[in-house]
């Protein structure tokens, strides 16, 4: 159980890091970040989590790249879709954080 509490510690450390207080809200389409959104935190929280503390720093340090990258994937059309409706289905489930997934590793594996 304290190892699951670590992880949960540290991915909400990297997030407000990361994503200050944009931090799982949907970007509306006026460009302001709303409430929060439940499977917007699921999805990120979950894959912070699974990130060693090496690719956690990555992201940190290309910031930039990963927000500009986060904003595309809120207004990505079937991404907002799966986390706005139906959001139980295990297929959007495994969907969004999929997307997420791909969306660190892009950033981490990203070479100048």
């Amino acid at each position: 159980m304290n190892r699951y509490r670590i992880a949960f510690i540290k991915a909400m450390d990297y997030a407000y890091q990361i994503f200050g207080e944009k931090v799982f809200r949907m970007l509306g389409e006026d460009h302001n970040y709303g409430k929060i959104n439940k499977p917007l935190f699921d999805a990120v929280a979950v894959d912070l989590a699974k990130l060693e503390k090496e690719e956690l720093g990555l992201l940190f340090q290309r910031k930039e790249m990963l927000l500009k990258q986060y904003e595309e994937t809120l207004v990505n059309v079937e991404f907002a879709q799966i986390i706005s409706n139906g959001t139980a289905k295990i297929v959007d489930v495994r969907k969004r954080h999929e997307m997420i997934s791909k969306l660190f590793e892009g950033i981490i594996k990203y070479s100048d």
